[in-house]
């Protein structure tokens, strides 16, 4: 097992349980402070879209580095608000992010 598959089933079980949210638990609070669960999860997203951007040679200047703010923190936040969305669309988005950066991982990898 490499950490790909580590990774896969441990976005497979996240899946699962997002799958199974309804509308107020994706407007919960999570555990980091002033988020929601839909908040964390577009935060996932655009992690994902950041890491596909650098595997492919992408646009880097969108997304957190676009976002204004000091610190990271600030430009997450600000980031998650510009492109906050209906929870089944969040959802989606992560799903997809997820799945293409983990496939570039992975060909990555065997590739080298």
């Amino acid at each position: 097992m490499t950490v790909f598959d580590d990774l896969a089933a441990e976005q497979d079980r996240l899946e699962g349980i997002l799958g199974g949210l309804s509308e107020g638990q994706w407007a919960a609070p999570s555990a980091a402070a002033g988020w929601t669960v839909a908040g964390v999860v577009l935060h996932l997203a655009q992690s994902e879209e950041s890491v596909q951007a650098t595997m492919t040679h992408g646009d880097l200047r969108t997304g957190i580095a676009a976002a204004a703010g000091n610190t990271i923190e600030e430009r997450a936040e600000a980031a998650v608000r510009a492109e906050r969305a209906a929870p089944a669309l969040v959802f989606e988005r992560w799903r997809r992010a997820r799945t293409a950066a983990l496939a570039l991982r992975v060909l990555r990898t065997y590739a080298e």
